[in-house]
């Protein structure tokens, strides 16, 4: 045993003074180098509950609840999240619950940013959401028919 801990001992000394570095290709430097752990932190994220940070993470979220038909699901991203006591989400859901949407941003000012819900199997199975940040989170403050006659400013 002793002798084998003195060959370790100089084939580290030996690499070390020969310029090579032990820790280049160890896992751990690959695991550093490759955003591994970013990555897990992400899906980990997404496991858990996470509750998006942009309004278009809000939109995309939103459609998938209402794709979801689930009543819960959307409340969580309306500003009143009680299913009891909002009728919001009972209301979105009948526009457009069940269905699948493509999510494009229409206009976006100070005040939030407003999306088109389209959905490609309907010709004219448009909805428009304004999201916006309510209590330091984004939120869907309303839904409805898709006009573009709504954003025109006069």
């Amino acid at each position: 045993m002793k002798r084998l801990g003195t060959g370790i001992i100089l084939v580290v000394i030996l690499l070390s003074l020969s310029g090579c570095s032990l820790l280049e290709n160890t896992p751990l430097e690959k695991i550093i180098n490759n955003d591994f752990i970013d990555n897990i932190a992400q899906k980990i994220k997404t496991v858990f509950n996470y509750y998006p940070q942009t309004p278009e993470e809000l939109a995309k979220a939103f459609t998938k609840a209402l794709k979801s038909n689930n009543l819960k699901k959307v409340s969580k991203y309306l500003p009143v999240t009680d299913t009891n006591s909002n009728p919001m989400a009972t209301n979105y859901l009948n526009f457009g619950g069940g269905k699948d949407f493509r999510v494009s941003e229409i206009k976006s000012d100070s005040s939030g940013a407003y999306f088109l819900l389209e959905n490609p199997n309907g010709k004219n199975d448009k909805y428009m959401i304004l999201v916006t940040k309510f209590n330091g989170r984004f939120v869907v403050a309303s839904m409805g028919p898709y006009d573009p006659q709504i954003l025109t400013v006069e």
